[in-house]
């Protein structure tokens, strides 16, 4: 959902105040990363939800965009499924982000640091696509060809909703996360198995979506096809 992007920082052995000594905590600490719910490490918006794991719990915490400025400390409140949440806000300008997180015990002398990195990306990629042929055998399988560009995602997901002439979905066409940057051919599918995923006579719209890493997403392209 844009505007409340969720980003994970996941810490082992953090603070275990009351258990271990905090020296013996900031030793062990293990930072297991820090990435986004749809795609690890990306955001299309600078608002973002930072959700940290911790198998203990400190007293406190506090947040930074540079490591030198940070928020006024705030009570570290541990839910019943060892995950908590914080909105949080990055600059705007399009690249790699790092993200810093202090906790501190009871004693407010040991400090835990730990950061993650996220990627903002707020263009949308570009793309291309057309049929070689408008009109197949119904024994054929319709293909679409595709090229699209991105100026930071390394690998695009493109994917095709079939519409017949009702406008109901009738089949896709689905590739992997790709480098979209070469023709490559996307082959179009019936949804039913009936007759070997193949398309019944008729008319119909392939439209063409493309998406990056951050969730922006292409302007559709619609191309028509018939099954003779």
């Amino acid at each position: 959902m844009k505007g409340k992007v969720a980003i994970i920082i996941a810490v082992a052995a953090l603070m275990c105040v009351g258990l271990v000594p905090s020296a013996e905590a900031s030793t062990s600490l293990k930072v297991m990363g820090i990435w986004t719910y749809n795609s690890p490490g990306w955001t299309n918006d600078t608002n973002v939800l930072l959700r940290y794991y911790c198998d203990s719990s400190p007293a406190e915490k506090r947040m930074s965009n540079d490591g030198s400025n940070w928020t006024d400390w705030e009570a570290f409140q541990r839910s019943l499924d060892a995950s908590n949440l914080r909105e949080w806000t990055i600059d705007g300008t399009e690249g790699s982000h790092t993200v810093y997180m202090q906790f501190r015990g009871g004693d407010i002398v040991n400090v835990v640091e730990v950061q993650g990195s996220i990627k903002l990306d707020t263009t949308k990629p570009t793309q291309s696509a057309h049929m070689t042929k408008t009109s197949y055998t119904h024994t054929a399988r319709p293909a679409v060809k595709f090229k699209g560009s991105d100026n930071m995602s390394p690998k695009d997901l493109p994917y095709i909703v079939v519409k017949n002439s009702k406008g109901k979905v009738v089949g896709h066409g689905v590739t992997s996360w790709k480098t979209v940057d070469k023709w490559f051919s996307i082959g179009l599918y019936s949804n039913t198995s009936s007759n070997g995923f193949l398309f019944k006579r008729g008319t119909y719209k392939a439209v063409v979506h493309c998406q990056d890493k951050a969730g922006n997403k292409a302007s559709t392209v619609t191309l028509k096809f018939k099954i003779t």
